[in-house]
């Protein structure tokens, strides 16, 4: 376990980034009590790189357990409206087929070639499948130019059209929109375990035992409780710096 030793430190941890917060803020407290303007300064530089890693990891993991969840407000409208549009299309084709003049037999043979699946093959896709699907459809429908115009629902056939096309273009700009991968984040969070070692560095050659026992102590916390974590061969566990029962202490 860290403790005054210096030596004790030479294998600091790479520790989640919540628990880096909290340790910061009580060695922030403690250096303010002690009068120690210089770390005091050193832990505000290096502070807000770990809060905006808590927040980084927190919002690459929520992705990575509901990826639909990334999805803008602005897609899943355009998303219903498609929705919408398809189903007015469909049932319009459906009911038209119902006569028996020329309009219902268009109608029965673009129902046919085009709607033969259940109408949730076109509504109930993920988004990015979703826009794959109605472009086939699109396509399929334009070499049908003779039966739309006979069953008259071009109007409805470009609604698809005028729906889609703002759907699938706010998918693409969503798609190459630059976002945060596990790489980029493993090599902040590396960036800011050097900071963090530097900090520490500093400490460890303070000459008065308490002062550095005292200062240090936060971050030997976490350190033994993520050691006994890898021990028992768990999960490493962060916490929300702002929210942990101990986030008051000190």
């Amino acid at each position: 376990m860290k403790n005054a030793n210096p030596e004790s430190w030479i294998d600091l941890r790479r520790l989640p980034p919540g628990r880096v917060v909290l340790a910061l803020r009580k060695m922030r407290k403690r250096a303010t009590a002690r009068g120690l303007g210089a770390l005091v300064a050193e832990i505000d530089a290096l502070l807000p790189v770990y809060e905006a890693l808590v927040s980084a990891y927190r919002v690459f993991r929520a992705g990575q357990a509901q990826p639909e969840a990334e999805w803008t407000p602005q897609i899943l409208a355009l998303d219903l409206a498609l929705d919408r549009d398809i189903v007015t299309l469909r049932d319009l084709l459906v009911a038209l087929a119902r006569g028996r003049d020329a309009r219902a037999e268009a109608a029965r043979r673009l129902v046919a070639r085009h709607f033969q699946k259940d109408i949730t093959y076109f509504t109930n896709q993920a988004v990015d499948v979703e826009t794959v699907v109605v472009a086939d459809l699109l396509g399929a429908l334009a070499a049908d130019a003779a039966d739309i115009e006979l069953a008259s629902v071009g109007a409805n056939v470009a609604a698809v059209r005028d729906s889609w096309t703002p759907f699938d273009q706010a998918i693409d700009a969503f798609e190459a929109a630059p976002r945060a991968s596990y790489a980029s984040l493993f090599a902040e969070h590396t960036a800011a375990h050097r900071g963090l070692c530097r900090l520490v560095a500093g400490l460890v050659r303070e000459p008065d035992d308490a002062a550095r026992a005292e200062l240090l102590a936060p971050v030997a916390h976490h350190d033994a409780e993520v050691a006994e974590q890898l021990r028992r061969k768990k999960a490493v566990v962060d916490i929300d710096p702002n929210t942990a029962p101990e986030a008051g202490e000190d």
